[in-house]
């Protein structure tokens, strides 16, 4: 069977260079790889217009684009093309600029080496993974919006029916006393049973509708500190009867994200660290830190609570997996946050320690993810 062969779009107009780019593809598999060389932006254009390409190399020292809007300008007529960055040019913001305008790799040309190459055909295997993993999210998005919509109409009849019911047995205790403790007791613990189990679902389908939002961000200049404030606003309540909030932020980059989703992903781990604490009866602390580490900014939330088995710690994050159940967990909270950081090209982890738990997230600083349009208008803060 033929071998899949990685097309590469090399956009250079200086000949040298676009040797020197085919010199250090000498050394890899060149049956496993195809490069078409356009000399400009415009027949680079032209040639993304008819043709299937996996990854485009873009020099930013084209004479027919600005440098300054190189990147964006290919990414605004091919959206869905991974972009690695080559170029010559010394100036240290340009780095910044290029994954801000949405390219993946950025490589120099005085370093340019098989291995650099290596990494640009990486891009392309994972960018196919990465949109085969966003069919599937659209599919469940869609799903989980088609679910909501058939559920919560109806589960309003039912909850304002059961009100109604409630409140009729209650009326027909007070007016037949003699009733009060046996069958209309025994009506209002059934009631009270299905509008527990009337509120759970509610619960289950409103974190449901949270899939659906996936395609729906809005990336924006996003301050991490600013989002963990807000996030213990937003749980405070649910979280201080059992934890008391300690915070250690230190200043951190902004990142490009979409700040509702974010705001989720650290209330969902605040609530999870209360609930462990309210599981074991006994009130204890809750630690959010910030910081950064090389290229990445680093969030840990720590508990006191009685830890996690290595066991429970692999299915933490798997969709309805939850030890909550008669509780009122739906088992989406840690699954949905997963989600929203791998989304943002970061990942998540759980670890235990002594006393409690740790949940960990590491987001790049520069993650490859546009500025929305309106994003781009938006301050800092």
């Amino acid at each position: 069977m033929e071998a899949v062969k990685t097309r590469i779009l090399l956009i250079e107009d200086n000949h040298d260079d676009a040797l020197l780019f085919e010199e250090a593809l000498s050394e890899l598999p060149r049956e496993e790889i195809e490069v078409e060389h356009a000399v400009g932006m415009q027949a680079g254009l032209k040639l993304l217009r008819s043709a299937s390409v996996d990854v485009v190399v873009l020099d930013l020292g084209l004479p027919d684009i600005k440098t300054a809007v190189a990147v964006k300008t290919l990414l605004d007529d091919n959206p869905a093309v991974p972009v690695a960055v080559l170029t010559g040019l010394e100036d240290p913001d340009l780095r910044s600029l290029a994954f801000e305008q949405g390219a993946q790799v950025f490589l120099r040309k005085r370093d340019l080496s098989p291995e650099l190459i290596h990494r640009v055909l990486v891009l392309s295997q994972s960018r196919e993974q990465q949109l085969t993993e966003l069919a599937s999210w659209s599919a469940l998005g869609r799903l989980a919006a088609g679910v909501a919509h058939e559920i919560n109409n109806p589960m309003s009849y039912v909850m304002l029916n059961l009100g109604l019911l409630r409140g009729d047995v209650e009326e027909m205790g007070e007016v037949c006393p003699e009733l009060a403790a046996g069958p209309v007791q025994t009506a209002l613990e059934l009631v009270d049973e299905c509008l527990d189990g009337a509120r759970r679902m509610t619960a289950i389908v409103k974190d449901l509708s949270l899939f659906s939002a996936v395609q729906s961000e809005e990336m924006t200049r996003v301050d991490m500190v600013e989002v963990v404030h807000a996030a213990v606003r937003t749980v405070r309540r649910l979280v201080e009867p059992w934890a008391r909030i300690h915070l250690d932020l230190e200043p951190v980059p902004t990142i490009v994200g979409d700040r509702p989703r974010l705001v989720q992903v650290v209330a969902n781990l605040l609530a999870n660290a209360g609930q462990a604490l309210e599981a074991s009866g006994a009130p204890g602390a809750v630690r959010v830190a910030l910081s950064r580490t090389a290229d990445t900014l680093r969030l840990t939330v720590d508990d006191t609570g009685p830890g996690i088995s290595e066991a429970l710690a692999q299915r933490m994050f798997e969709p309805f997996f939850t030890t909550r159940l008669g509780s009122g967990g739906t088992g989406l909270g840690l699954s949905i946050a997963r989600a929203s950081v791998e989304r943002h090209g970061g990942r998540i982890s759980v670890s235990s320690h002594a006393p409690g738990a740790r949940l960990e997230v590491e987001l790049p600083v520069l993650n490859g993810l546009r500025l929305s349009p309106r994003g781009e208008k938006r301050n800092d803060d």
